[in-house]
């Protein structure tokens, strides 16, 4: 390995450390203030509004919260996926009210269950994130599944399905993230007060 990919690399954890230890600093009340206003402006986007097929996450690690928007989805008949760890690969299944919800390896709840949606079916997906730059690179916690699942599209030369939506706290955008080979780039982020589109 070289010299400059070893300290891509540590740039960044060291970032993923910074913007992390910030997010573990917001209060509870600006977490609940901050997921009614990320519903708010996501309900704003025609993609999600034409959407029938959604790909969520369900926060962990004080991630913004999709409870507002995934009621405002129920009202409006959207049918909703979760991401299911299957050893190293990323899966999504269906997510009905009131079913059964277990914790991953990693602590993060999963629908229980072997129904899965192909993840070319999904027509929009809300990407959990630990940071995002001005070109759409997405920095998560580092184990790569959201890059392996939608390694797909980047051979695309224009957006077709599914939309990678990254969604975060304002303070997790950041001017520049080091991108890596394998990098699958957002369509576009939204946070409690902006959203951006590359």
């Amino acid at each position: 390995m070289s010299d400059s990919s070893l300290s891509r690399s540590d740039e960044r954890i060291e970032q993923r450390q910074r913007v992390r230890l910030i997010r573990q600093s917001v209060t509870k009340p600006q977490m609940a203030r901050a997921e009614l206003l990320l519903a708010r402006r996501l309900w704003r986007l025609g993609q999600i509004q034409r959407a029938q097929h959604i790909g969520i996450y369900l926060a962990v690690d004080q991630e913004i919260s999709l409870e507002v928007f995934m009621k405002g989805a129920a009202r409006r008949n959207k049918h909703l996926y979760a991401p299911v760890l299957r050893g190293d690969s990323l899966r999504f299944a269906a997510l009905r009210s009131g079913m059964t919800l277990t914790p991953n390896r990693f602590g993060i709840l999963e629908p229980s269950g072997e129904s899965y949606i192909d993840a070319r079916s999904l027509d929009l997906v809300l990407t959990p994130l630990v940071a995002f730059d001005d070109r759409g690179v997405r920095l998560g916690m580092g184990g790569g599944f959201y890059d392996r699942c939608f390694e797909f599209l980047a051979a695309r030369e224009k957006w077709w399905k599914p939309k990678l939506v990254g969604v975060g706290y304002e303070h997790q955008h950041v001017k520049d993230i080091d991108a890596e080979a394998w990098d699958v780039r957002l369509w576009c982020a939204v946070t409690e007060s902006d959203s951006y589109y590359f």
